[in-house]
């Protein structure tokens, strides 16, 4: 994950297929993609769990699924969303403080 250079935001969840959370914000996360689409904002998501989950542990601040974070452009180091709320306007609201 290289992302010192990147010229646009990313958010990022890290999400665990198996996980009941993420399976519940599916929808909103997909809204948020929608909602984001042609502003320059990359929204991805990254499969944390397994061998990833170290590494995310590690490097991107993974202490439970769904993590979301903000990659505000310019930068490597990612912002945590600490709300559990994980509807379209909180996601957004988040990023709008942080980007």
């Amino acid at each position: 994950m290289k992302l010192e250079n990147r010229k646009d935001p990313w958010i990022v969840v890290l999400y665990a297929p198996w996980c009941p959370f993420c399976q519940a914000m599916e929808a909103s996360y997909a809204e948020l993609a929608d909602k984001l689409a042609g502003s320059g904002v990359q929204v991805v998501k990254f499969r944390a769990d397994g061998d990833q989950e170290e590494f995310a542990k590690q490097d991107l601040q993974l202490g439970s699924f769904p993590t979301i974070l903000v990659f505000p452009k310019n930068s490597s180091r990612p912002i945590k969303d600490p709300s559990e709320k994980r509807d379209v306007d909180s996601l957004t609201s988040f990023f709008n403080l942080v980007r």
